[in-house]
């Protein structure tokens, strides 16, 4: 119950974000784990890029890429970077088709506009690079 409090906490300051909390949140990859986050920061039609990796704990390359990750979310702070946990997110995985991890999809206005299946971090900067 925490946990969802606090996730619909978050969700609801980065809903309502005021440039104060864009820059403190700049860089940072948000782990979401409930619905209610997930549509607070994916659904939300704010014309910000989202980048979701969709990985879990069991996922080899997705606990080897995590350092890469961070530094992507470090290098184009006007994107929104999140990790999705496929186990604990498995109607929002089934409902994009996600069946490896991990799998990158960008997001725009709550629309998918690309997708990546494996730990491939030259294709994800390139592809956040041409999306910004």
């Amino acid at each position: 119950m925490a946990n969802a409090l606090l996730d619909l906490f978050l969700s609801l300051l980065l809903i309502g974000s005021s440039p104060w909390m864009e820059r403190e949140m700049a860089g940072v990859v948000i782990d979401v784990h409930t619905i209610e986050l997930w549509e607070g920061l994916v659904a939300v039609r704010d014309n910000v890029l989202v980048v979701v990796e969709f990985a879990s704990t069991s996922c080899v390359p997705c606990r080897d890429i995590v350092e890469d990750y961070a530094k992507l979310a470090a290098k184009y702070t006007d994107a929104r970077f999140i990790r999705a946990d496929t186990r604990r997110l498995p109607e929002v995985a089934s409902r994009l088709g996600i069946k490896i991890e991990p799998t990158f999809v960008l997001f725009r206005n709550g629309a998918r506009i690309y997708q990546l299946i494996g730990a491939n971090m030259e294709e994800l900067d390139r592809q956040i690079q041409l999306h910004e």
